[in-house]
């Protein structure tokens, strides 16, 4: 009898089951994509060190990743257009020194604000790692149990922004899809090691 009244009693334990779903790479999955990577420079009498590094950085990440020409977006400007194609005539220089091979795409867009600073805006197209859900969305509330019924699941946001940073910091966004070919072995290193571990001697980096 005192057995029956216990059971009676008893709460549910709560479902400790895990689901495929709560994956974060299923949940939040990093594609490939054809993307755009820009620089932008404002007009200047001469590029100093800053912009030099930027648009050597800029041109080599082309080399390595880009599909396409580089182009050169710049403002319209009438009243100086002397001034413009000066300074057109620099970055095609600058962007030749660095490595670029053939002749960059220029695009005379709207002057527009005549207060704005003008500015350069060089872009190519390459293939970017990207998350394809949202993140920052909340469509259940996190303290509520009647919304989540405690079934130990995560909540839909969990690992977007990991996912995200992965994706950004990732140097080539290939490595995410297949590994890099092994370099070849170094045939007298092997030897050597194998030599002092015959021998009982230490190996560059171990104990003795």
């Amino acid at each position: 009898m005192l057995t029956s009244a216990l059971t009676g009693c008893a709460v549910k334990p709560p479902d400790f089951n895990a689901f495929a779903g709560d994956d974060v790479a299923l949940r939040h999955p990093i594609e490939l994509r054809q993307s755009w990577q820009e620089l932008t420079l404002p007009f200047a009498n001469r590029f100093d060190e800053r912009a030099r590094e930027q648009i050597a950085s800029f041109v080599a990440d082309w080399r390595h990743f880009g599909s396409g020409p580089i182009f050169i977006r710049m403002a319209e400007n009438p009243r100086n257009e002397k001034s413009a194609k000066a300074q057109l005539d620099r970055l095609r220089a600058a962007l030749v020194s660095e490595g670029m091979r053939g002749s960059a795409k220029l695009i005379r867009e709207p002057m527009g604000e005549t207060d704005r600073t003008p500015i350069m805006r060089l872009s190519f197209a390459r293939m970017k790692a990207e998350v394809v859900t949202n993140c920052g969305r909340w469509p259940e509330n996190l303290a509520s149990s009647a919304d989540t019924n405690w079934n130990n699941r995560v909540y839909s946001n969990f690992g977007c922004a990991y996912q995200n940073m992965i994706a950004t910091q990732t140097a080539d966004p290939r490595d995410l899809i297949s590994a890099r070919v092994e370099s070849p072995i170094d045939a007298q290193m092997r030897v050597r090691a194998l030599n002092r571990l015959r021998e009982d001697r230490a190996t560059p980096g171990g104990a003795n």
